[in-house]
């Protein structure tokens, strides 16, 4: 947010690159948005909310694209802009991914099959 704040390209480039790498994520290789979906649709139906812990997915999903949407709005904006830009966001988005791999190689393991399914996205089952 800093690096953003003081229109770095690099902080526009770490929110593109990791707010999209989640969105695409619950998008496209788990079920974690479909099933939010799929229980708001279930509160507004019968007024009963089952599970409040999926109903996050919703609005965790909806920052996520509107950081996407904030942080390319906001680098189409500068003045100056090379074609190095595009290895720079190459750049960002591989230790961006980097770095969550190892977050969750050391405090949740068992989330590190999701990196090679995100390889192999499929469309979800709304």
């Amino acid at each position: 947010m800093a690096l953003s704040l003081r229109r770095s390209r690099w902080g526009y480039f770490v929110g593109i690159a990791g707010a999209g790498l989640w969105a695409y994520t619950n998008l496209f290789v788990t079920s974690f948005l479909s099933n939010g979906l799929h229980y708001l649709r279930e509160w507004a139906r019968t007024g009963h909310l089952q599970r409040p812990d999926q109903l996050i997915a919703v609005p965790a999903w909806l920052s996520n694209a509107m950081i996407v949407v904030a942080c390319l709005w906001a680098y189409c904006r500068l003045l100056k802009k090379s074609v190095s830009d595009v290895t720079k966001f190459a750049l960002t988005f591989a230790l961006t991914t980097g770095f969550f791999a190892l977050d969750m190689y050391l405090f949740q393991p068992r989330y590190l099959a999701l990196f090679p399914r995100l390889l192999h996205p499929h469309w979800p089952s709304l």
